[in-house]
């Protein structure tokens, strides 16, 4: 298993606001939620080989959600359907309910 680990983005580019306390993130509306600008994009975890392991991709979309993220973007193109499969295994119904997942 794989283990992810992430830094803040740098505040160049004006996504990420810094303050000595905490780092806050800009939002958008999308379909009436609000969204974290930056999002969890799924095709790289079917659509390329090696094509990751389930319990990687698990472990990567459950490791996403509780670091916050809060929108993830899917199709059902990507593995035949298999990366929303592996959300609904990777996500509890209370996440469902706090994450868009946005398919094409």
């Amino acid at each position: 298993m794989r283990h992810f680990s992430f830094s803040p983005l740098p505040s160049t580019n004006n996504i990420i606001n810094h303050s000595p306390s905490h780092y806050s993130m800009q939002t958008r509306t999308i379909a009436g939620r609000e969204v974290l600008s930056i999002g969890l994009g799924a095709m790289a975890i079917d659509e390329y080989e090696p094509k990751a392991e389930e319990e990687d991709a698990v472990e990567l979309f459950r490791f996403a959600v509780d670091s916050g993220i809060n929108l993830i973007d899917t199709a059902d193109v990507y593995g035949l359907g298999r990366n929303e499969t592996l959300i609904g295994k990777a996500l509890s119904d209370e996440q469902k309910e706090k994450v868009l997942i946005a398919t094409k």
